[in-house]
């Protein structure tokens, strides 16, 4: 997380939103948490669009979405150590693994 340059996108990341930071505009504080979030979130792909895995270890994920209040509690793992956020799977890779050819089109249809 020390790597990361952008005050608004640590904040937001850690879901304590981008009120304080310098670079939010007023237009931005009066958008609803769920916007700001994917603001923050599309923000920060437009740095490397291209990205497919967002490497941490020891940070916090990257969310389109306002932080839960109630955070899960992540199980430990089987040898009895906690676990540390490492990696994040970015949309991206689900264009670059041509997803959408593995789609019935059928099935999309009955809404």
């Amino acid at each position: 997380m020390e790597e990361e340059e952008d005050e608004e996108i640590l904040s937001a990341i850690r879901g304590s939103g981008v009120e304080g930071g310098s670079s939010g505009t007023e237009q931005d504080e009066r958008l609803a948490p769920e916007e700001r979030a994917m603001l923050v979130f599309t923000d920060r792909l437009k740095r490397a669009p291209r990205q497919i895995l967002r490497y941490a270890k020891g940070g916090d994920p990257l969310l389109s979405i306002p932080k839960p209040s109630d955070e899960i509690a992540v199980p430990v793992c089987a040898c009895g150590a906690s676990r540390v956020f490492e990696f994040q799977l970015m949309p991206s890779l689900l264009h670059v693994l041509d997803v959408d050819k593995y789609t019935d089109s059928s099935s999309l249809d009955k809404s």
